[in-house]
């Protein structure tokens, strides 16, 4: 049972900037628990579009290539903005479509 609205998909709208979202993304939390030598010019590979925030998180973390195999679109999280940020940080994208 999901603990909160935008979980359960009963929320009203979905911030595309996730300040609605309690929860810790599964991208900040791999940073987070990994060690720096270890991820330097790495690739993380991700199942959906990253937020602009994981996005930020991810281009100061010495990752070199983020792969996405998103499971639907994601529109409304506004994934340009944050691959346009990391390409322009110099890290390589590769999205492959569902």
């Amino acid at each position: 049972m999901a603990w909160c609205p935008r979980a359960a998909g009963t929320a009203p709208t979905r911030d595309p900037d996730y300040n609605d979202c309690p929860a810790l993304h599964a991208e900040a939390n791999a940073i987070s628990v990994c060690d720096y030598a270890a991820r330097q010019h790495g690739t993380l590979y991700v199942t959906s579009h990253v937020c602009f925030g994981c996005a930020k998180l991810i281009a100061n973390s010495g990752i070199a290539r983020l792969v996405v195999a998103p499971d639907d679109e994601a529109a409304w999280r506004r994934p340009d903005l944050s691959y346009d940020l990391l390409l322009r940080c110099g890290l390589k994208v590769d999205i492959y479509a569902p």
